[in-house]
């Protein structure tokens, strides 16, 4: 992320590249204008699949989730208030995928917490639990109609959002099935090959906080 270049130019070559889509780009240019500086600062705190943070009567439960947007994602769950801020770990990657074992597999995580408002990284509003089962289940419809090629009627943005985005994903891992059949076996034995990060990074800004920061032992 630091070498990125996040230039116009840049964005515009990794999208003939393929390595991202053009909304991502647009997105980027709407919400940095041109001339624009990304500075990524180095974390001053790591931490693995989870940490608490204590806030005086607050307590943060910060917990790693992953997902095709970004393999370090992580939520953050806000007791007693029970408040989860989702970043934009439901969005697609950079290259538009969004995968169905992500999907659904955060889909499960985000609602096992106990929470009932929901903060996405780019909505304005804040999400009810209900709203949030409504917004699975328009995933779930989305993900049969790209699984079975079949046609939503007047899809609302959201339902929009995952149909398209789900397609890729299964375009792509119809690519990866047919090129680990043409590889062979020794190209199959990927166990150990690291697909995620082992430590995730969280950045704090300490004179603000005023607070220590606990790490909770799960």
């Amino acid at each position: 992320m630091a070498k990125t270049d996040w230039s116009d130019e840049g964005l515009d070559r990794r999208v003939a590249a393929g390595l991202a889509s053009t909304q991502h780009a647009a997105h980027v240019k709407a919400e940095l204008p041109s001339p624009r500086a990304v500075e990524v600062a180095p974390a001053d705190v790591v931490f693995h699949d989870r940490i608490g943070v204590q806030l005086g009567g607050v307590t943060l439960d910060v917990r790693h989730v992953g997902g095709d947007h970004s393999a370090d994602a992580s939520v953050i769950f806000v007791e007693p208030d029970g408040v989860l801020f989702l970043g934009d770990c439901l969005g697609a990657s950079p290259e538009g995928v969004l995968t169905p074992e992500s999907a659904f597999r955060l889909r499960d995580v985000i609602l096992g917490f106990v929470a009932q408002h929901y903060i996405e990284g780019h909505h304005e509003a804040v999400a009810s639990r209900s709203e949030m089962e409504e917004l699975f289940k328009k995933m779930q419809l989305a993900e049969t109609a790209a699984r079975e090629g079949l046609t939503i009627d007047a899809p609302d943005e959201d339902t929009e959002y995952f149909l398209e985005a789900l397609k890729a994903g299964h375009t792509r891992g119809q690519v990866l099935h047919r090129h680990s059949r043409a590889a062979g076996p020794r190209e199959l034995c990927v166990d150990s090959v690291p697909i995620r990060p082992q430590a995730r990074a969280l950045r704090t800004t300490r004179h603000e906080v005023g607070t220590e920061m606990s790490q909770r032992k799960t």
